[in-house]
This record gives C-alpha cells, sequence and structure tokens, in this order.
C-alpha cells in the first residue's frame, strides 16, 4: 500500500476513535454511581421499553380502561364527561382532546408528544441516569453525521489519488489501488455508523435504565396486576396490540406503507372482432 493509502487508514482510524471517545463519555456520563434506581410507574417503563410514543399510547390505555375517553361514533377520541386526569400525561392528553378539532388521532398524538409532562418524565429519567439526554443525542448524532461525511470524503477522495500515484516506470501496480485497499476501512466505518446512531435513534437507554427496565418486567410478570392497570401495564411492555379494545387498537395500529413499486401490469387481451354482417 503506498503512503497514501496509510495516511487515508490513519484518519479514518482517529475518526473513529473520536467517535468512540464521544459515545463512551456520553453514556459514561449518563451512569450514576449508586445503585440503579428502580423505575417508578408503568408510564417511565414505557419510555425505557418503546419511546416517546409508547408513552402517550400508555396514557391512552389507562384513561380508556377508567373510561376517562372513548371513542364516539364518528371514530374520534374524545374525552369522557367529568374526566379527571391523574397525573402529567393524562392531563396532557385531556388538554389536547379539548384542544384537537373534532377528536383527530394523530393532531392529538402530536399535540400530546410535545407536552411539557412527557418531556418533564424523560429529565427524571435523565437526572436518575436511565436516560441519555437530549443534548448528548444531538452531540451523538452530529458526531456520527461528522465522522459518516468523513469516510465519504475519502472513498471519494481516493479515486483522484489513485490516478496520480503510479510506479517509477509511469505504471499502475496493483498497491495502488486506492479504493480497493481503503474498502474495509471504509465498511468498517459505516458499521460504527450504524451501530452509534442505533443506539442514538432507539430509545435511548443506558446500561442503568436496561438493568432497571429488566428488574420492572420481572417485578411485573410476578404480580397480578388490577383489572384497572392491567391494560396500561401490557401496552406499556408489549406495545399498541394489547389494547383489549379493538377499535381503539387499530386505530393506534401503525398504517402500512406504500409498495414501492406499482403492481405488474396484467395483459388484457382484445375482444374477438363482430361476425360479418348478413345484411
Amino acid at each position: 500500500m503506498s503512503t497514501a493509502g496509510v495516511l487515508l487508514y490513519a484518519v479514518l482510524g482517529v475518526g473513529a476513535l473520536v467517535l468512540l471517545v464521544v459515545f463512551a463519555w456520553l453514556y459514561g456520563e449518563a451512569e450514576p454511581a449508586e445503585p440503579v434506581s428502580p423505575v417508578a410507574d408503568v408510564l417511565e417503563a414505557a419510555r425505557l421499553e418503546g419511546g416517546a410514543f409508547r408513552v402517550t399510547v400508555t396514557a391512552l390505555a389507562a384513561m380508556h380502561a377508567a373510561g376517562l375517553i372513548r371513542v364516539d361514533a364518528s371514530g374520534s377520541l374524545v374525552a369522557s364527561p367529568g374526566a379527571r386526569a391523574r397525573n402529567g400525561m393524562e392531563r396532557a392528553v385531556l388538554d389536547a382532546c379539548a384542544a384537537t378539532p373534532h377528536g383527530e388521532l394523530r393532531p392529538l398524538l402530536r399535540a400530546v408528544g410535545k407536552s411539557s409532562a412527557l418531556r418533564r418524565l424523560e429529565e427524571r429519567l435523565t437526572v436518575r441516569g436511565l436516560l441519555l439526554s437530549r443534548r448528548g443525542g444531538r452531540w451523538l448524532r452530529g458526531s456520527v453525521a461528522a465522522y459518516a461525511t468523513l469516510c465519504y470524503v475519502v472513498a471519494v477522495g481516493s479515486l483522484p489519488l489513485m490516478l496520480m500515484v503510479r510506479d517509477d516506470d509511469g505504471r499502475r501496480t496493483i498497491g495502488d489501488w486506492l479504493p480497493l485497499w481503503l474498502l474495509p476501512g471504509v465498511i468498517a466505518g459505516a458499521a460504527l455508523c450504524f451501530f452509534v446512531n442505533g443506539r442514538v435513534r432507539g430509545t435511548g437507554l443506558t446500561s442503568a435504565g436496561r438493568t432497571a427496565l429488566a428488574d420492572y418486567r420481572s417485578e411485573a410478570a410476578r404480580a397480578t396486576p388490577s383489572p384497572a392497570a392491567g391494560p396500561a401495564l401490557a401496552v406499556a411492555l408489549h406495545g399498541a396490540s394489547r389494547i383489549p379494545d379493538p377499535v381503539l387498537a387499530a386505530m393506534l395500529a401503525p398504517r402500512p406503507s406504500a409498495p414501492s413499486s406499482p403492481p405488474p401490469m396484467v395483459y388484457t387481451p382484445p375482444p374477438p372482432p363482430a361476425p360479418p354482417s348478413t345484411y
């Protein structure tokens, strides 16, 4: 390999080291020094298990089981008369029901997902070391984007370098095919980007958060939840498909994606010619 190839591999290695240091520093900063803090309630378990959307769905399931919200005849989600919130997330749901025209589900979910109650819940988990902070997530996403750009620049920049590097006789040798030599390093860099980005784009759990969630799941499996709390617990740990009401479950189910390619055309033969007239 030529000197240019060695230098480009060094650039990839230094970039990967910086990304790993940032990743370890941010996740290490989130780890508490004291024993792992337990999960306080079902909403915290929903955030750790499935992210912010799971918290909203869990709150809806708990309120529907308690009769605080209902699906009316038009298929809209509305608050029941005299409904009273029992926590901040339920108060955000009731406020969204009052502010959303015609009880449309998607605007209601967006409003609850941007509520201050959900933000405070995430802040509590972050302070206790169970969740990566939003600022840490932005740092990691920026680091992943920077290293992915570096891998792309190295891969593309190796092409003109390959054309410029020749041996003493002016001929190009197999050792100077820089794109081929750099392919393992670029693939390893892309794999590192996918790994770190997957951790950031997921629920943002730290190792303490995973331990606390596993303890909560084991305790929930041993305990017998009450009929009112059972649906919320099942939804928090397993998703919207566990909502007992089929109408609400169908409303919250993910919509199927549109097909990426048009359906194949079916050949239809032309009709047979009409018989000749006898007149």
